[in-house]
């Protein structure tokens, strides 16, 4: 291959599937819907503390996509028993 060749191709940048990227915040109704009750349900629930600490952006409350896996596979402990630790890759 021609060294311009090879630039070029190594500088363009890669083509992205944006149908396999997941989420890594999931805004207060996908964590309703991933949790299968009311966007009701996810304020009290974390009012309560019985869901992971939120991430808060601007006025939006979302959740970590990951810690949530986890923390259902934990069996969903309230708050103060939940510590996250993500997976290493």
């Amino acid at each position: 291959m021609h060294n311009d060749s090879l630039n070029l191709l190594l500088t363009q940048p890669t083509p992205v599937d944006t149908h396999t990227i997941k989420p890594l915040l999931l805004s207060t109704k996908k964590t309703a819907e991933l949790l299968g009750v009311t966007v009701r349900t996810i304020y009290n629930w974390d009012e309560l503390g019985h869901l992971p600490q939120p991430v808060r952006i601007g006025g939006s409350l979302c959740w970590r996509s990951e810690e949530l896996v986890a923390w259902i596979e934990a069996g969903c402990p309230k708050r103060d028993d939940w510590r996250f630790q993500p997976k290493r890759k």
